[in-house]
């Protein structure tokens, strides 16, 4: 945290701080009573938060000898060793609106059975019911790896041009600021999920944490989340004002780990929920059973469930459905490295083009799932996927732009 903090500590924050460590307090050893954990008993929730602490612990330690041993990069002082011309970078960023522009309105006007378009259409029911459509069948609305690429491609042109900015010490026109973010915004609404819009502009407030160094601006932004939340919970559900903090604080700190609990205490270690995520699964005719879609039942009524995708887990559920307590033992350590392959992997890239692979290492670093499967990271092609794909891409923009970042080996220039 502070000046010149690593998107490495995004994570730590968004994925353990926020999104897990609060529930397993509450719920293991708090005795917090919450209707998503019913029929678990006390003993299995505190072995849970156990098994918990082991895995960020282990995860803390293999991070904390990557940044002992290798040392994270100061992009603070790194930055003084790139030169590039403000009209090239005006440029990219210009090209980077324009494509995320033209492949948000495609969106939208190809497609007018969109979630957020039946919302403000036709109201919050029928929108409900889109995104449950949009939710079970999303293959009718997105095209394979095209759909993916584009998706990376709007989220990442806004934090290219703030980040360009800041590098080059250059103001960018609001009204360029808005619609950058504006693109962004209409694109992580499109299901009308809610998640995704807040976790990328804490992921903003981040970035400009980065390159201040501000505490207190940083908490003051971070305050300015709660009442966009709310907003976007008025407009997205029924649910009285009133109420809506209760509901915001239980989906958030409650209703992150329910899926790992109810696995644990429901589901059995079988071979069959192994190959979720397999690469070519298909080819080798290989069924893929998730143990976070099994136990919806048992915490919801069926006319809630039927309408659901998965129950939200922590990677030890899928790494208990998968090898039992081996997979508890082991799977941190997994994660704990390949997490920390990915931050060095990064680290590389930046200290070849930071223009280009900072601002991507804000949006991938900090959202890598722990809080979703193991197999995410035990057959990481998601996370090799999304890093090739728009890699690829806007480097292949570079070349056909002709965006040039000179950089001066061996000077390390001082502030």
């Amino acid at each position: 945290m502070g000046f010149g903090a690593h998107p490495l500590g995004l994570f730590i924050f968004l994925q353990i701080c926020l999104f897990s460590l609060p529930g397993v307090l509450l719920i293991s050893f708090f005795n917090f009573e919450s209707w998503r954990y019913n029929n678990i008993n006390q003993d299995l929730k505190f072995e849970a938060g156990l098994w918990y602490f082991y895995s960020i612990i282990v995860i803390f330690y293999i991070l904390s000898i990557m940044v002992l041993v290798t040392k994270l990069k100061s992009f603070n002082d790194l930055k003084y060793q790139f030169l590039v011309s403000e009209s090239d970078f005006a440029k990219l960023s210009n090209v980077l609106i324009l494509v995320s522009f033209l492949y948000v309105l495609f969106l939208f006007v190809l497609n007018d059975s969109l979630p957020i378009a039946v919302l403000f259409r036709d109201g919050l029911v029928s929108g409900y019911l889109a995104r449950v459509e949009y939710q079970n069948n999303m293959e009718s609305f997105r095209i394979p790896y095209v759909s993916d690429l584009m998706d990376q491609v709007v989220q990442y042109q806004f934090l290219f041009i703030i980040v360009g900015a800041k590098l080059l010490n250059i103001k960018i026109s609001k009204s360029k600021l808005f619609f950058s973010f504006l693109l962004v915004f209409l694109l992580l609404a499109i299901d009308l999920q809610k998640s995704p819009i807040i976790i990328y502009s804490l992921l903003v407030i981040y970035v400009f944490h980065s390159f201040s160094g501000n505490f207190r601006k940083l908490f003051l932004l971070s305050l300015m989340i709660i009442p966009f939340v709310v907003l976007i919970y008025l407009v997205t559900t029924e649910i009285p004002i009133d109420y809506i903090l209760t509901s915001i604080s239980d989906r958030l700190f409650l209703g992150q780990n329910q899926g790992f609990y109810h696995i644990l205490n429901s589901i059995s270690p079988m071979d069959k929920y192994m190959w979720q995520g397999f690469p070519f699964s298909s080819f080798f005719n290989l069924e893929q059973y998730r143990a976070d879609i099994d136990i919806l039942p048992k915490i919801y009524d069926k006319s809630e469930y039927m309408s659901m995708v998965n129950a939200n887990s922590f990677f030890l559920g899928q790494a208990w459905s998968m090898y039992g307590y081996l997979g508890l033992l082991i799977s941190p350590w997994i994660v704990g490295f390949l997490i920390s392959l990915y931050v060095k992997f990064f680290d590389f890239l930046i200290s070849k083009n930071i223009y280009l692979f900072l601002p991507m290492s804000f949006l991938l670093i900090p959202t890598l799932k722990i809080n979703q499967s193991f197999t995410y990271f035990l057959f990481p092609k998601h996370i090799i996927f999304n890093f090739l794909f728009l890699s690829t891409f806007i480097i292949l923009l570079c070349f056909i732009f002709k965006f040039k970042v000179v950089k001066f080996e061996n000077i390390n220039f001082k502030r």
